[in-house]
């Protein structure tokens, strides 16, 4: 994930009803990359990309490797 944000930002990753992952940046003017090892679940559960705080952030871009 690519992102940045105007403080500490939490970022979590749901799959339908499951949490997958949580992700946490600093204050950065400039994007950041963040890589995490997750585990998606299989089926048609569609993924959000949510904010764990109240602080905001900008998603460059998103990206799954196999």
């Amino acid at each position: 994930m690519r992102v940045r944000s105007r403080g500490v930002a939490l970022i979590e990753i749901w799959q339908g009803h499951h949490l997958i992952t949580r992700l946490s940046t600093g204050k950065e003017s400039t994007f950041v990359e963040i890589e995490s090892n997750v585990l998606l679940l299989k089926g048609d559960f569609p993924l959000e990309i949510r904010a764990a705080n109240q602080v905001s952030f900008e998603v460059d871009w998103f990206e799954f490797k196999r």
